[in-house]
């Protein structure tokens, strides 16, 4: 595709010899591009996004939310970099191409890095302190303000109802070849109802949170290797952070690919407990002391949902998940059974 059309929206360019367009390709869902332009011997950088409408169904609505925590951000002098979006010559956060493809432009943040996962405890708190820094500063924003990115992603009874549904409708030998995911899964069936429970009395208050915090979307600085910047807010919407602290575990302490189904050697709970420190460095004060009595809970909750969730597409014939070959689902499963194991060692939540 030639990208000179849409990026001529953004800003005006004398010479397609000044302009050079990179292909970043961390992301799995919006294709992402590093635009560098050379003008008057001065090189400037940016960011040139095409949001995937077919996951993110209300693309407007999820520049809003990302304007007003930018905004929240820096009314409440929040010392990190802020993703910021440039607007386009017309003053708006996005332009539609020829195809009904929606794009936007952000700031582009120099000498720092991104990793895919976990290398050692200390990287493990510095991601989980700066996305605390994050959230310090947008726990009082009102959860109305937001609107959610994705509709349901975090309604645990819906996953549960899917499954259930998929176990029902599924073949034989699909069933036969996930008997031992299965019963697992059935054994520990109840393992969400008080989350869900406490999300519906209140006891988990409902907060803006970030929803994908993997540690891919902080920026370390290249230099330090500290937190520089929070990256893709396109999943913010309101629930409870709890979720967020979750899929931290999830994601920063399995020393394991997503899609290793060994058992051994899968948990680190250094990597634990150095993320539940960086996580409470600067949220304590704010969170309710059930919520922080909670939280081992949570990385349990949230690891089993991915379970269910992995179950549930291998049960369904892979429609949702990307595969690149036919167990590819089971395996998933498998390897985020065998990581919520360790964590079920864990002290059992109040």
């Amino acid at each position: 595709m030639n990208y000179s059309t849409i990026l001529n929206t953004f800003i005006t360019t004398q010479e397609s010899d000044n302009v050079s367009i990179q292909a970043i390709t961390d992301g799995h869902i919006n294709t992402t591009l590093q635009v560098s332009i050379l003008e008057n011997g001065d090189t400037k950088h940016y960011i040139l996004q095409k949001i995937n409408h077919y996951i993110f169904k209300n693309p407007k609505a999820i520049m809003n939310s990302i304007e007003v925590v930018n905004q929240h951000l820096h009314q409440n002098g929040y010392p990190y970099e802020r993703l910021e979006t440039i607007p386009n010559l017309k003053g708006e956060l996005l332009s539609i191409d020829e195809n009904g493809n929606y794009w936007r432009m952000t700031k582009y943040i120099p000498n720092t890095y991104c990793v895919t996962k976990v290398e050692n405890k200390e990287q493990a708190y510095e991601a989980a302190q700066t996305l605390s820094v994050f959230y310090s500063k947008i726990l009082d924003l009102n959860p109305e303000l937001i609107e959610s990115s994705i509709p349901g992603f975090i309604d645990f009874e819906k996953r549960i109802n899917d499954y259930k549904k998929a176990l029902e409708a599924a073949s034989d030998s699909r069933i036969q070849e996930a008997q031992s995911e299965i019963d697992f899964i059935n054994l520990h069936l109840d393992l969400p109802n008080r989350f869900v429970e406490n999300q519906k009395n209140g006891n988990f208050p409902l907060r803006v949170v970030h929803a994908d915090p993997k540690i891919s979307n902080v920026l370390f600085d290249n230099d330090s290797h500290k937190g520089r910047c929070v990256i893709d807010l396109d999943t913010l919407m309101p629930a409870t952070i709890l979720y967020d602290f979750g899929d931290m575990v999830r994601s920063y302490t399995n020393l394991r690919e997503e899609d290793d189904p060994i058992a051994d050697n899968i948990f680190s709970k250094e990597y634990f407990d150095a993320v539940k420190e960086g996580f409470l460095s600067h949220t304590s004060e704010s969170l309710t002391d059930f919520e922080k009595q909670n939280l081992d809970y949570a990385g349990q909750v949230v690891v089993f949902i991915q379970a269910v969730r992995f179950l549930t597409d291998f049960l369904d014939n892979d429609q949702y998940y990307k595969i690149n070959y036919p167990t590819h689902n089971l395996d998933r499963t498998k390897n985020q059974i065998n990581l919520v194991k360790e964590l079920l060692k864990l002290e059992p939540a109040l």
